[in-house]
């Protein structure tokens, strides 16, 4: 039965990211060059940038998931699409966060930390009186402890978050 729900599975896979080029860029982290992602993303469409593999999974579930995780990659990625990407979710429900918070590299925890500290940089540079507010968040991202398990990992990453609703509601 395995091997059988394998095999059905296994056309998918292998053609997985044929035609969505910026995931299959992000698929292959170790390999890519930043300078091939920037062309492809600038060269795309929006339909393109909105596009979801078979499991519902954006450019930024794939790298999250990739084998290679990387900063410069995941940079690109935040400079040309929308910061609500991050919150849309697979098949399996996870977003890209999630698969972040699962990993237990290094990396991951330093990605963790990157993706948060744009977040509140581009939600908060807005708002003109919240100067304080964001630096005691961005302290908070900082200070935390992410080299827990994934429910401490996303209990973590919860009160960042309501952390910030909070501070944009003030404003």
């Amino acid at each position: 039965d395995d091997l059988e729900a394998i095999l059905r599975l296994e056309p998918i896979l292998r053609g997985r990211y044929d035609s969505l080029p910026i995931h299959q860029l992000c698929y292959h982290s170790s390999t890519s060059r930043v300078v091939d992602l920037v062309n492809r993303i600038q060269e795309s469409s929006t339909d393109d940038k909105n596009s979801k593999d078979a499991y519902e999974m954006t450019p930024f579930h794939v790298l999250a998931t990739s084998a290679k995780l990387r900063t410069d990659l995941l940079e690109v990625l935040l400079d040309e699409y929308p910061v609500d990407t991050l919150a849309k979710r697979d098949v399996s429900g996870y977003t890209m966060m999630d698969y972040l918070l699962m990993n237990k590299s290094s990396t991951a925890v330093s990605l963790i930390t990157f993706v948060l500290q744009r977040v509140v940089v581009e939600r908060m540079e807005r708002f003109a009186g919240l100067k304080r507010w964001k630096s005691k968040l961005s302290l908070q991202i900082e200070s935390t402890d992410w080299n827990g398990n994934f429910e401490t990992r996303r209990q973590c990453l919860d009160d960042v978050l309501v952390r910030l609703a909070s501070c944009v509601k003030v404003e």
